[in-house]
């Protein structure tokens, strides 16, 4: 009985492991997911023109994969995350994340406009320096020194 009841769950476990594996080998290209999913949302170029959803063209491929793995696990739980990304990514394999995060690294990020000269220098001495009276570390340790973000940091 007992012999018989492991045969039973390593076939189970077998068969798993190999929808887990044909699920990896998908054969849709990222670009042809952004085109019918995430072009809605995040352009298809990865530049939004909505301010609820990020841009996401040249953000840090790791930056973007950890993301998506956390809207799959649903673990980020902020209110966009939930109304959009969590039933959006629940299915998408490691193979199809990494190749949307691969993909939106690859494009080429959205211009900056033109702002407050005041408030842009304010905000230059913090990215540099930080603000020690506030405690607050230079932005540039963690996001890069040209602000591009580096590996989980994004830009």
């Amino acid at each position: 009985m007992i012999r018989k009841l492991t045969l039973i769950v390593g076939t189970v476990l077998a068969l798993g492991a190999g929808v887990a594996l044909a699920q990896e080998a998908l054969p849709i290209q990222p670009a042809q997911l952004v085109r019918e999913v995430c072009a809605n949302c995040h352009g298809v170029h990865g530049r939004s023109v909505a301010p609820t959803f990020p841009n996401l063209a040249g953000q840090q491929a790791a930056y973007i994969e950890m993301q998506l793995n956390q809207f799959r696990e649903h673990t980020r739980a902020d209110p966009h995350a939930r109304a959009y990304m969590w039933g959006i990514a629940s299915n998408m394999s490691n193979a199809m994340i990494k190749g949307l995060a691969e993909y939106f690294a690859k494009q080429k990020p959205a211009a900056g406009t033109p702002q407050n000269p005041t408030l842009v220098a304010a905000g230059k001495e913090i990215f540099m320096n930080g603000d020690a009276k506030q405690g607050i570390p230079a932005c540039k340790t963690c996001h890069g020194a040209e602000g591009q973000g580096l590996g989980t940091f994004p830009r």
